[in-house]
């Protein structure tokens, strides 16, 4: 596994099916790793959805 990074460049290329699968396999590690900060998983989920929305909005930001 590459941690997303090929699903991540495919989603730079176009491709939004790989931003789905970014979301399938880093969403829920996500809201448990800011869990450990906040400790209430609503909050953390909330967060997640930000982080997310942010890589929708400013794809072009997060470059190699």
């Amino acid at each position: 596994m590459d941690n997303g990074a090929s699903s991540y460049r495919r989603f730079l290329d176009g491709d939004e099916r790989a931003f789905d699968r970014i979301m399938e396999e880093l969403f829920y590690p996500l809201v448990f790793f800011i869990d450990r900060y906040v400790q209430d998983i609503h909050t953390a989920e909330d967060i997640a959805m930000d982080v997310f929305s942010e890589l929708i909005v400013h794809r072009r930001r997060y470059h190699f």
